[in-house]
């Protein structure tokens, strides 16, 4: 059989693999098409103007990887100076930031004045940034 296609208004001749490939590429087209429209997809290229490319409107959210190094440095020095506390003085910060227990709970779980658990609190900031200072964070 013999197919014709149409290419900027001259009519080429094209053996019957060449025009299948072409119809199925055509038809996969307009598929993704609808079912893009049927699942409300839009496409950034849908946003290009003159102007601007839609590419450089999308946020890339993913973090730096030298944040990641920052960040895990910071976590290890803030284990090392939580792990030079007292066990008493772990179990306070475990209660109050993990738990999120109130200083008043505590201070009726331990029997001891709220003032006085609010007094150890700060100096236990005070000692952890005298700690991390030590471990150069």
């Amino acid at each position: 059989m013999k197919y014709l296609i149409i290419k900027k208004n001259i009519k080429i001749d094209v053996s019957d693999e060449v025009y299948s490939l072409i119809r199925n590429s055509h038809y996969r087209e307009k598929y993704a098409i609808t079912r893009d429209t049927k699942h409300k997809l839009i496409h950034y290229h849908a946003f290009d103007t003159e102007s601007s490319d839609s590419e450089n409107l999308i946020r890339d959210r993913t973090v730096l990887p030298d944040e990641i190094v920052i960040s895990n440095d910071v976590k290890n020095a803030l284990y090392n100076a939580l792990a030079t506390l007292s066990i008493e003085d772990q179990l306070l910060l475990y209660n109050l930031y993990v738990k999120e227990e109130s200083i008043r709970n505590i201070s009726v779980k331990e029997s001891i004045n709220a003032m006085a658990i609010s007094r150890r609190r700060d100096k236990l900031f005070k000692k952890l940034a005298r700690l991390l200072i030590k471990y150069k964070v």
